[in-house]
């Protein structure tokens, strides 16, 4: 059977069951960066892995969620505002010195 040409695979796939809770702690990372526009470079050098490894947890995102582009990402990101708010919260927190805080796993 072929496919209609410009339809990609990834479009045609049904949405994974879990959606934002199948991604692990890292991937979350990643998505939220990239959803805010970091480029692979810049993901690499807050989390401390190199850009091939972001490249990687890119493609398991994207697989996961079944979207083919980081505008897909950054919508799905924009319209998680809890996941945002409670990064930013405890940065912020930890920015302040609070040990408690933690770094919602994004790392600088």
């Amino acid at each position: 059977m072929h496919r209609p040409v410009g339809l990609s695979a990834a479009k045609e796939r049904p949405p994974a069951d879990g959606g934002w809770a199948s991604l692990t702690e890292r991937e979350r990372a990643v998505a939220l960066l990239a959803g805010h526009a970091l480029t692979n470079q810049q993901i690499a050098h807050r989390l401390k892995i190199s850009p091939h490894t972001v490249n990687f947890h890119l493609r398991q995102i994207f697989r996961k969620l079944s979207i083919d582009s980081r505008v897909s990402l950054a919508r799905i990101v924009q319209a998680r505002p809890s996941v945002v708010d409670s990064t930013n919260r405890r940065r912020h927190a930890a920015e302040a010195g609070d040990p408690e805080a933690g770094d919602g796993g994004v790392s600088r």
